[in-house]
């Protein structure tokens, strides 16, 4: 009722992943699972005609990162050429920089078996996977959100991204710091404060 469609594609696994997911991820994280969602906007965006400036990706955490990932994608990835552009995307929490995130977080463990290795061992691999690298390919205006007081994924990681967006001269980007808040919003005036700036943002779009 809001114009407003939503699609969660999970073709390899459950919404808590799944063994089939995570396997073929391993050693590939910002790879085929990102290609997947790629995919299914592509049949979202054809099956219901509505053009790809239009379609968005949304999502927290890794979701947060897949949704910058899947908006600066590179023209190739594992020699496949996606072939879709993303209208818009909004970021809660995510990871924009892989080899500095290792570093940072609190579930090194996490990143080491999506990755397959240390990641500061393979900058060159990771950050080519990381969107921070490829902020200038944006495809349309992000929406970045993260809380002050993240343990799981550091404010720096949205901080970085929003820098990298604002030297590739964009202004149509937007971030919002909650203080406070972790890896996930609580209350109802942080809430409050989150949904207005989601729903300013998303009145704004062309």
């Amino acid at each position: 009722n809001a114009g407003f469609h939503v699609v969660s594609p999970a073709p390899r696994g459950s919404w808590d992943w799944g063994r089939e997911f995570h396997d073929k991820m391993q050693g590939d994280l910002g790879g085929g699972e990102i290609l997947d969602v790629v995919e299914a906007a592509k049949t979202f965006s054809a099956k219901l005609g509505i053009p790809a400036s239009q379609v968005g990706a949304y999502g927290g955490s890794h979701g947060g990162y897949a949704t910058m990932r899947a908006l600066t994608l590179p023209e190739r990835v594992n020699e496949y050429a996606p072939n879709f552009r993303f209208g818009f995307g909004l970021s809660d929490f995510g990871i924009s920089n892989l080899v500095r995130y290792v570093k940072n977080c609190n579930i090194p463990g996490w990143i080491t078996d999506m990755t397959s290795e240390d990641p500061a061992k393979n900058p060159a691999k990771w950050l080519d996977r990381s969107p921070e690298t490829h902020a200038c390919r944006a495809s349309g205006p992000m929406f970045l959100s993260h809380g002050s007081n993240d343990k799981r994924v550091g404010i720096d990681e949205s901080r970085a991204m929003m820098d990298a967006l604002k030297n590739c001269g964009r202004s149509q980007d937007v971030f919002v710091e909650l203080p406070g808040q972790g890896h996930g919003y609580k209350g109802t005036r942080p809430l409050i404060d989150y949904y207005r700036a989601v729903f300013g943002f998303l009145a704004g779009l062309p």
